[in-house]
């Protein structure tokens, strides 16, 4: 009663039974996180006609999971290497993604791309530089998106290794500030 066995990878375990059981006996299984995750890079795997957004969760996903100590860390590899190619694929000629490859680019699937692009490379140990496309697109939108988006694009970027073009995504601080219920903060640009 009230036993934890915690485990990582196939597990067999034997459980000791009274002789005369008096109830039900219950078994709760509860992945950890890490599990949760390769599930959930598996079913974004397995989709015939993954979005924008499908392929920068997986890539960012598979990445990790290469990284970690569980098993297959050469597939998760080559899933987020390929998630990364599609990524690539997707991109518009303006250098922004839509939802969908081929779809209009949008502001926050675009920042949320690159985001997914550089955090996937950074674990992979992939040195490319990020998408010098996506960086002109997302600073020539992101004067002209909400409050909310700004900030996500600002931070994209920052992710990108691109803080220089963060300025111009906060074009009007107080502004932003405003939106976000806080005082006008010195950034220090």
């Amino acid at each position: 009663t009230g036993a934890t066995i915690v485990a990582t990878g196939p597990l067999s375990t034997a459980l000791e039974l009274p002789a005369q059981p008096t109830g039900t006996l219950r078994i709760a299984l509860a992945p950890g996180a890490r599990a949760a995750l390769a599930d959930q890079a598996e079913a974004i795997a397995a989709l015939a006609s993954p979005s924008v957004e499908d392929a920068a969760a997986l890539a960012v996903i598979a990445a990790e999971l290469a990284q970690g100590d569980g098993a297959a860390p050469e597939r998760w590899e080559r899933l987020a290497r390929e998630a990364l190619a599609d990524l690539d694929a997707m991109q518009n000629v303006d250098g922004g993604w839509g939802w969908w490859a081929g779809a209009p680019s949008q502001p926050f699937t675009a920042a949320f791309a690159l985001e997914g692009q550089a955090a996937a490379r950074a674990v992979l140990g992939d040195g490319r530089a990020p998408s010098l496309r996506a960086v002109g697109y997302l600073s020539r939108v992101a004067p002209l998106a909400d409050a909310d988006t700004r900030a996500y694009i600002t931070y994209a970027l920052a992710r990108a290794g691109r803080a220089d073009s963060a300025p111009e995504a906060l074009a009007d601080v107080e502004a932003l500030g405003a939106a976000v219920g806080m005082a006008r903060v010195d950034l220090g640009w």
